[in-house]
């Protein structure tokens, strides 16, 4: 999380306002809370995703040994979207 004294000074730039009044706090705020909201609903689509991939019981690995010997729990392209939302979570939770 960035220092509080450098967003306020980052807000009077962008607003011109030299004194450090209630709308600056009220939008670094705004800002934390949408940051926020953003991470949250990166999280979910991370655990949503999660959700998704397939379950090999002992079972199902008992009766046909040879088609889930050594294979993954899901596809690579599952893989693939999975690490791109984690790191996406992963960003948003750095902000």
């Amino acid at each position: 999380m960035k220092p509080l004294v450098s967003n306020i000074a980052r807000v009077q730039e962008q607003d011109g306002n030299d004194s450090a009044d209630t709308s600056v706090f009220f939008k670094l705020y705004e800002d934390y809370k949408k940051l926020d909201t953003e991470a949250q609903d990166a999280r979910r689509l991370n655990d949503e995703n999660y959700r998704t991939h397939t379950i090999f019981t002992r079972q199902m690995k008992a009766e046909a040994p040879d088609d889930y010997a050594g294979n993954t729990r899901a596809t690579k392209e599952w893989h693939l979207k999975a690490a791109s939302l984690a790191e996406y979570a992963r960003d948003k939770l750095k902000a």
